[in-house]
């Protein structure tokens, strides 16, 4: 894990920029300056709050430049709560012992009970367990796909969702733990032990893995965000002004402009505010905007 300096910005500044007078175009460019202000700090909280491989490279120096960040498509075999067709899919690759994803994980759950029957976010879980780190994590992994497999979507939901409750996280869950919580959320256990042992997902949970790491994933939990439309040029700035104040590969841009990614664990407000600015419920300073 590394801390990030946050620059250029205080909470003097953004005061300032609070009452500042100005006319209807004036307020709007300013309140777009206060929720990048905002969204400056919660990335810089997101950044520093995310586990790291130990072959990690540590740069420094911001990056302004876009990037393919191609990921395996949505769709209906993923673990999703909303609707596939929402305009925002935050796509998150975890992992079950990172304190952060188990933060992260609480986050979204709460972030979840307000969009997940509306059209505009949803939530795609896939694994990335870092061996390196979480010798466990795998294993744990396998096991909500037995619980996919034995009970559904809700029974994986059920599942993984006690997992991160019950882990004292890095590595330190008992193995041992895992048919019990199977027991908990009403699974047939001797079925679920049995799966364990075929291994069956094993090959799936390294693919999953894989597509982080072609996606650009260098930490946990690692966030995309996939838009159903293109950033307009004023959101697309926005983006790249973010990057700009962060460590290479902190947070990625896609070349076509329908995808931003983000390794840590953002607090509720970011992420809200990460979708409102997608949704164009608020507005983003803009040069071209008139100021007076």
């Amino acid at each position: 894990m590394y801390m990030v300096v946050l620059h250029s910005i205080n909470r003097n500044q953004i005061l300032a920029i609070n009452t500042m007078e100005g006319s209807k175009n004036n307020t709007m460019v300013l309140a777009g300056s206060i929720i990048l202000a905002g969204l400056l700090i919660a990335v810089g909280v997101f950044v520093a709050n995310r586990d790291l491989p130990e072959d990690t490279v540590k740069e420094d120096g911001g990056d302004t430049s876009t990037v393919a960040l191609l990921l395996p498509a949505v769709t209906e075999k993923d673990h999703i709560i909303g609707s596939i067709d929402a305009s925002i899919v935050l796509v998150e690759y975890s992992d079950t012992e990172c304190p952060f994803c188990k933060n992260f994980h609480d986050v979204l759950n709460e972030i979840m009970v307000d969009y997940k029957d509306g059209n505009e976010l949803a939530w795609v879980y896939r694994h990335f367990p870092l061996a390196s780190l979480h010798p466990k994590a795998a294993t744990e992994a396998h096991a909500t796909e037995c619980a996919y497999e034995l009970g559904g979507e809700s029974a994986f939901w059920a599942y993984i969702n006690r997992l991160y409750e019950v882990t004292p996280s890095n590595n330190g869950l008992d193995l041992n733990e895992l048919p019990k919580i199977a027991e908990y959320v009403g699974l047939d256990v001797d079925a679920f032990n049995q799966c364990q042992k075929d291994g069956k997902y094993k090959t799936a949970i390294q693919e999953s893995y894989q597509g982080a790491i072609k996606a650009g994933g260098n930490g946990t939990p690692f966030n995309i965000f996939v838009l159903k439309e293109k950033m307009n040029d004023s959101v697309m700035k926005a983006m790249k002004d973010l990057q700009s104040q962060f460590r290479p590969g902190s947070l990625l841009i896609s070349d076509d402009g329908k995808r931003v990614a983000i390794s840590g664990g953002l607090p509720k407000e970011g992420v809200v505010s990460f979708v409102d600015i997608f949704l164009g419920k608020n507005p983003v300073a803009d040069e071209s905007t008139p100021t007076e």
